[in-house]
């Protein structure tokens, strides 16, 4: 009975969990993301000791969580709402997908609204400011992403969008907790 459904939703819960890791490094390593994660970072961390580079990785994660958690939770209580209406989103979805494949073959460029980056100054809302920022660049990641908030809109709750934007969250800034570990 109820026992099996706990653990289902448990199995589920975590292969989705799992997965959205996975989808958070590999949106790591896509140019756009590395190439403002890295630099940021690690001005913000270099030449502090221990822990205080422990500090500003924390914080520069809650920068980063600052955007994506709105989302993934966002699509989480978006998918209990709509749940009633999953076969005509699922072809709106496709539709958008496919309209999104052809802007992109027809070399279509969103621009961000960023007319430049914040300033270096070392302090902990800079290192926080920094974390906003690349979370807000992992949107150039748009395919990645979009995988993490469709399995947080059909897992179908705020608190499993939280739990697969953690999972995410901690993908994508695993590589950096690496570097600030060595």
């Amino acid at each position: 009975g109820f026992g099996y459904f706990v653990i289902a939703v448990a199995s589920l819960m975590t292969g989705s969990a799992a997965a959205a890791f996975v989808a958070g490094t590999i949106a790591f390593f896509a140019p756009c993301c590395s190439g403002v994660m890295m630099p940021t970072y690690l001005a913000a961390i270099s030449g502090h000791k221990p822990v205080r580079t422990a500090m500003l990785t924390a914080i520069y994660i809650a920068g980063v969580a600052t955007i994506v958690w709105p989302i993934t939770m966002g699509a989480g209580a978006i998918g209990s709402l709509t749940s009633r209406f999953h076969p005509q989103l699922f072809i709106v979805g496709g539709l958008i997908m496919l309209a999104t494949a052809v802007a992109l073959w027809r070399g279509t460029m969103l621009s961000l609204p960023f007319a430049r980056q914040p300033e270096m100054t070392g302090s902990v809302g800079s290192v926080f400011a920094l974390g906003v920022f690349s979370g807000a660049i992992t949107a150039c990641c748009a395919p990645v992403l979009a995988g993490a908030v469709a399995l947080s809109a059909l897992n179908g709750s705020a608190l499993g969008g939280f739990i697969l934007g953690g999972a995410y969250i901690m993908g994508i800034v695993f590589p950096l907790v690496v570097i600030a570990i060595f």
